[in-house]
């Protein structure tokens, strides 16, 4: 019973001393963590900062937030880039205070001329509700660039990091919201315009995308082929989220007299106003790109400068919606008998082939690819060279006809490029296909 006794006293001992040092640890875990929020230069919580300013002795800026968006209120008016000035808060709300350099009651305990803090070089006011906090960062610069500061007008001077310069002097153009499109990324726009003016080495170019339910179809007055209705939607993802990279301030666009070509893009919906987007790009320089849109601060008098890879996005033309492998689409299993006649090469072929077995000519047929649409098949020359697919009672399956190579001069845009005119009785255009595809056909 004793012994009993014993184990169960020791027991209780050894169960104290566990749940003390768990307490120490979570003690000193919750101290810890306690001395690093007080460390913070900010006290605000970062989520509940409705208004920021800046001021310094040229310029004030201010940002305010209104139904979850931030606004630039100073020195512009007008939205602001939400991840930029998201990015500053996060940076502001995350500095520490390096140590305190100075401390006690009244003007005769120091003296803030001596660190550049009776006129600061940057003010910062922050509210969140109806709390708010006000720093000082003065234009004495302390040792390894950290900087004295001053928060709330306390009675002391605290050291804060280099960092604060860079985070204050960033210029209010790199708040400004660069967003090309701002409508809502779900709208589903109902008709496309494309028309590209000044082209170098090619015409100009119109076309009209319009939707039907789920799919797109090309706006023409005669046949077209189907589009890809896939490639559609992902064309307009991309044109949605296009940014530019920074605003361009009159008279600086392209500089005076420059002739440029430009790419303008309306897009038009029932339920709101039509959005246009209109991307230039220099004579002069052909890897200077800028854009214009309805939804820019300013609308279409204001530029920004696009990326070579956004704006080619952007600048597609009509082929870039077909399906380069549909004009090939046929079903070998329908196919009894081929006919082959090549007068260049004096080659003809009159054959039957089993449907039921694997054939190679089948499977290079279903190779083909399009790398050109070229317009209409019949204003195109004469093919000479055909291949004919028929079924078992004598019906056209698939016809494919070519002629002489087509060689294609280098543009800006892409390499010189060399290619057969191919007409086939599953597309209404005229297509180019790589010479080395069709040879491969007739070996």
């Amino acid at each position: 019973m004793k012994r009993f006794g014993a184990t169960t006293f020791f027991g209780g001992i050894v169960a104290i001393l566990i749940a003390f040092t768990t307490y120490d640890y979570w003690s000193s875990l919750k101290s810890s963590e306690r001395r690093d929020e007080d460390a913070k230069v900010v006290q605000l919580k970062k989520s509940e900062l409705t208004e920021i300013e800046i001021k310094s002795a040229t310029e004030i800026k201010k940002f305010k937030k209104a139904d979850g968006v931030w606004k630039i209120e100073s020195p512009i008016k007008e939205t602001a880039d939400q991840q930029t000035v998201l990015t500053l808060i996060e940076s502001l709300t995350s500095e520490k205070i390096i140590e305190t350099v100075k401390e006690g009651d009244g003007q005769s305990a120091f003296d803030l001329n001596v660190y550049g803090l009776a006129t600061p070089l940057f003010e910062v006011m922050l509210k969140a509700g109806p709390a708010n906090e006000t720093l000082k960062v003065g234009t004495v610069k302390a040792f390894e660039g950290s900087l004295y500061g001053q928060i709330n007008d306390q009675k002391k001077v605290v050291l804060f990091s280099s960092a604060w310069d860079l985070l204050l002097t960033k210029p209010i153009k790199d708040f400004r919201d660069k967003r090309l499109y701002r409508g809502a990324i779900d709208t589903e726009f109902d008709h496309i315009t494309s028309e590209t003016n000044g082209a170098t080495g090619s015409q100009d170019h119109r076309f009209t995308l319009v939707r039907k339910g789920p799919t797109w179809a090309l706006q023409s007055n005669r046949p077209t082929d189907a589009l890809d209705s896939e490639n559609v939607k992902a064309w307009l993802e991309q044109i949605k989220s296009l940014r530019g990279i920074d605003y361009v301030e009159p008279p600086a666009v392209f500089g005076k007299g420059q002739t440029v070509e430009t790419t303008k893009l309306t897009l038009t919906t029932e339920k709101q106003a039509p959005f246009t987007l209109i991307v230039s790009r220099s004579k002069a320089n052909f890897d200077d790109f800028q854009a214009q849109s309805s939804d820019l601060s300013g609308g279409l008098t204001a530029h920004v400068s696009i990326s070579k890879e956004s704006a080619e996005s952007a600048r597609l033309q009509q082929d870039a919606f077909y399906n380069r492998m549909a004009p090939f689409k046929f079903n070998p299993k329908d196919v009894a008998r081929v006919v082959f006649d090549d007068p260049k090469t004096k080659k003809h072929l009159d054959t039957k082939v089993d449907p039921t077995k694997p054939d190679v000519l089948m499977e290079r047929l279903k190779s083909l690819e399009a790398v050109r649409f070229l317009g209409p098949a019949d204003h195109a020359v004469k093919p000479s060279s055909s291949l004919r697919l028929y079924n078992s009672a004598g019906g056209l399956v698939f016809e494919l006809a070519w002629g002489e190579p087509v060689i294609e001069t280098a543009t800006a845009d892409r390499p010189e490029a060399r290619y057969l005119q191919v007409r086939t009785n599953l597309s209404t255009q005229l297509i180019g296909v790589a010479e080395k595809q069709i040879e491969d056909l007739i070996k």
